[in-house]
């Protein structure tokens, strides 16, 4: 009975009922532009914010981003792919931060230490063409710990 009973408990611990995913947010919605993202990191959501919502991109935008380390973070990139329409556009890879450039406050953060991004972001369009985008960002630590990913889609009519 007792060899029945952990049987049991263990397949309930290793095999789940149910594949949870994290919510869609929604970072803005108006009668032109609607956008919304969603962790791809199956331990960990985020937040993550753009101000204005405007399809129109003659202003800089205000971009925020919240999460709390699972790894040090002294040597930071990103990685953004693009879509539209379902078509791959372009990847785009950037480092944030090494050792010898600390210009971000975030820079050199351990591990358990909350991380907020906060970015003025602009653009060389002046509009959001018409059509569906979509965007993966994620940010590595200097061992290419997968710190943050997101899935963003971008509805532009």
């Amino acid at each position: 009975m007792k060899t029945v009973i952990v049987f049991v408990f263990g397949v309930n611990l290793l095999c789940p009922g149910e594949n949870k995913e994290w919510p869609t947010h929604t970072l803005c919605k108006t009668k032109d532009l609607e956008s919304y993202y969603k962790s791809c990191d199956p331990f960990q959501d985020f937040g993550l914010s753009i101000l204005p919502c405007d399809k129109y991109l003659d202003n800089a935008f205000a971009m925020k981003i919240g999460i709390i380390l699972r790894r040090d973070a002294n040597k930071m990139r990103t990685v953004l792919k693009l879509s539209y329409d379902g078509k791959y556009l372009i990847a785009v890879k950037k480092l944030i931060c090494d050792d010898a450039d600390k210009r971000y406050s975030f820079c050199g953060r351990k591990k358990g230490e909350y991380l907020q991004i906060d970015q003025t972001v602009t653009f060389h369009l002046l509009i959001i063409p018409k059509g569906n985008y979509f965007l993966e960002l994620e940010l590595f630590n200097e061992d290419d710990f997968k710190l943050a990913c997101a899935n963003i889609t971008i509805i532009s009519s």
